[in-house]
């Protein structure tokens, strides 16, 4: 996908939820089953409480740090 802000490509992957934060992981990076792992990549959005996993897909613009998210 191209950025609608810079042109630039985007990396595909997707907003992930647990019961500690909400975070964005590039695709092909795995989950760990507690979502406690620490990942290179990864985006920290925000910091909750509560139960479950919550995902949806997103791109993500590195230049102008932007997410795309379809809802």
């Amino acid at each position: 996908m191209v950025c609608p802000y810079c042109n630039n490509d985007m990396i595909k992957g997707k907003i992930l939820g647990n019961q500690i934060k909400l975070k964005w992981i590039p695709d092909g990076q795995k989950v760990s089953f507690t979502g406690l792992t620490k990942y290179d990549d990864e985006i920290v959005l925000k910091n909750s409480g509560g139960m479950g996993r919550p995902q949806t897909e997103s791109f993500m613009c590195k230049q102008c740090n932007k997410l795309i998210v379809d809802l």
